[in-house]
Parts: C-alpha cells; structure tokens; sequence
C-alpha cells in the first residue's frame, strides 16, 4: 500500500457509493422508459423530431442519430489482410462461442491487474460489530 487514504476522501466516496446504490433503482426505471418511449417511434421518419406529451411534461424524440459500419467482405477487398489486422478485435466470449472454452482458454491469459472493488459501509455498522 502506497499511502494512507484521507478520511475525508474515505467518507467522500462512502456518501457517493451510496448515492450511487440509491439511483441505481431509478436509473433502471430511466433506462426502461427510455426504451420505452423510443420503440413507440421506431418506425417514424428517422430525420424527424417528435414531441411526446405527458400530463405535466414533454419528452422532445430527436431523429435517429447516424451510425456508421464497415462490410467486412468488401473492405477485404480493399484492403490486405496484413493492412486490416490491426483494425480488428476479438472478444473472449466470441473465441469461446466458436472454438469452445477449453480451446479458446489455450490462447487466453489472465491476472489480476483489474480495478478493485470498493464497498461502503458506515462508521457505526462497522464498531457495533466490533463490539
């Protein structure tokens, strides 16, 4: 352990944890209605702005935004796969989904270099216990 954490920065990020913990109810009932709204206009013209009105509010649906691919087989025509290689990826669990897991674990390394978990848990909770 490089330093000793503040007990400021650790009340800090406790209140904000919980903060977090709070919202995550709400941001789920967000994402859902976001969904939801949306699919009502998912066959309206793509380059128009919608208003959706509620009792006390109004939800302004914008126009789809722009979203860009790339044809792999025709870029592989473009280009050479030496010129392509570094442009593509490979996800763990698509390896897995098409050579298994005990083969794709062959080419798969792993270690604990990931960020760590951080809990809040209040002051008091924490002596009672230790009482």
């Amino acid at each position: 352990m490089k330093d000793i954490p503040r007990p400021e920065d650790i009340d800090e990020l406790a209140e904000l944890l919980y903060w977090r913990a709070a919202m995550k109810a709400k941001t789920s009932r967000l994402e859902a209605l976001q969904k939801q709204i949306r699919a009502c206009y998912a066959d309206a013209d793509p380059d128009k702005t919608y208003c959706a009105q509620g009792v006390a509010s109004n939800i302004f649906v914008g126009p789809r935004e722009n979203q860009r691919s790339v044809n792999v087989l025709k870029a592989l025509k473009l280009w050479t796969v030496k010129r392509l290689r570094p442009l593509l990826t490979l996800t763990i669990a698509a390896l897995e989904g098409e050579v298994g897991k005990q083969e794709a674990a062959k080419a798969i390394t792993s270690a604990r270099t990931g960020s760590r978990e951080l809990i809040a848990v209040p002051r008091e909770a924490e002596e009672k216990q230790a009482a």
